[in-house]
């Protein structure tokens, strides 16, 4: 894979927004990724060009509710004349189809082109020529997803976050995941006797003894209120949707609940005390 250093501003795309589009430069290299990923899984035939299999034509066809061309040339520049459409079916390519080599490849064009959209290994102990354990997701920074892999390490975190960064976020089930699992943590810690932890007890009750407390810089951070006032604001976004009443949280404030929650258990796994 080729390496570059942009010598002038022209050709650094670092501070550009990464677009959800696939703009012409990504045409070729995504040809050439479907037809190998197709070719490797056995779905093409071959008479001087490449035709989808009927069986498998007539799958993508019951899947996307769409007729498909059956020349692979012509299939691909149909799959390519909308952006949702491309998406969807890189996606089904990685779900069902696609390596480890081919997924790497994958990621490495679409990082390279500055897309908003990534590859994700969902099954993490995959082996390289495992198949249908990958999937195309939202693009996180780095900085981000460094600093929030150990809370990642819990399950509910997890699937909150996954919920949060797929091609369709679920704002709802993000919010009620991530209070779900500071009332088990934070009550766990501070109210291990509490029958029923609520965020909103917590709230009241840090308020009211800040010195209960033990967290990572709560020596430095004086008074107490930074970490309560972050668990007021999640409180009160889940208070304003709570599951089937309410309205639903917009993604915005989804996103920030996730990260929140991840910043507390970050600063509050910092407690040695």
């Amino acid at each position: 894979m080729m390496k570059f250093k942009p010598f002038t501003k022209k050709y650094d795309f670092s501070e550009k927004a990464p677009t959800s589009d696939f703009p012409a430069y990504f045409a070729q290299p995504l040809f050439n990724w479907f037809l190998e990923v197709a070719d490797y899984a056995n779905v093409l035939d071959k008479y001087n060009r490449y035709y989808l299999k009927q069986s498998f034509r007539n799958s993508l066809q019951i899947t996307f509710h769409e007729t498909v061309p059956e020349e692979f040339e012509d299939f691909f520049k149909y799959v390519y004349t909308d952006s949702d459409r491309t998406a969807n079916y890189i996606a089904l390519w990685l779900q069902n189809y696609t390596k480890q080599s081919q997924a790497m490849q994958l990621e490495y064009i679409l990082r390279q082109g500055n897309s908003a959209y990534q590859v994700s290994l969902v099954k993490k102990d995959a082996g390289e020529y495992d198949t249908g354990v990958y999937d195309l997701v939202m693009r996180v920074p780095d900085e981000i997803k460094k600093s929030s892999a150990d809370a990642l390490k819990n399950n509910l975190l997890m699937e909150a976050w996954q919920l949060a960064y797929s091609r369709k976020p679920d704002d709802e089930r993000v919010v009620t995941k991530c209070c779900n699992f500071l009332e088990g943590y934070l009550g766990k810690k501070y109210f291990p006797k509490d029958p029923k932890p609520q965020l909103k007890k917590f709230v009241h009750a840090f308020q009211n003894k800040p010195s209960m407390l033990k967290y990572l810089g709560d020596t430095i951070v004086n008074p107490k209120n930074a970490l309560t006032d972050l668990l007021v604001n999640v409180s009160d976004i889940r208070g304003q949707h709570t599951e089937g009443n309410g309205r639903t949280p917009t993604h915005e404030e989804a996103i920030f609940v996730l990260h929140a929650t991840i910043f507390i258990w970050n600063i509050d796994n910092g407690a040695t005390r």
